[in-house]
């Protein structure tokens, strides 16, 4: 039986101050992203690690990034477990997504 670390109740919303783990993965993410490709959607990431799945049209966009997602590379164990311990609650989920995304603006350097 897998145990998940995370305890995410159906009232809960994500607050990055509560996963500092999250903060951390992600910023490491972003650096390898970054030296792989130029071009950041943060999408693809979502989709592996909220369904383990990611869409054909962005794979064949950005090969490289496929790559080192399916690799292993990338730090997501703690989104994984994060997004596997929150389904059903939504609003979390949204939150989560968007705090994500926000990793991926340009003009965002950290948190």
């Amino acid at each position: 039986m897998l145990h998940n670390k995370y305890n995410v109740k159906p009232t809960d919303l994500f607050d990055g101050n509560f996963y500092p783990e999250i903060t951390t993965d992600l910023e490491e993410i972003r650096i390898l992203m970054i030296s792989n490709s130029s071009h950041l959607n943060p999408n693809i990431l979502i989709s592996y690690v909220k369904h383990h799945s990611m869409q054909t049209a962005w794979t064949e966009q950005h090969p490289e990034i496929e790559k080192l997602i399916c690799s292993g590379s990338l730090l997501t164990k703690n989104l994984e477990a994060l997004f596997a311990s929150s389904t059903g609650n939504i609003p979390f989920q949204t939150r989560l997504e968007a705090y994500i995304t926000r990793w991926f603006n340009p003009a965002v350097s950290a948190f």
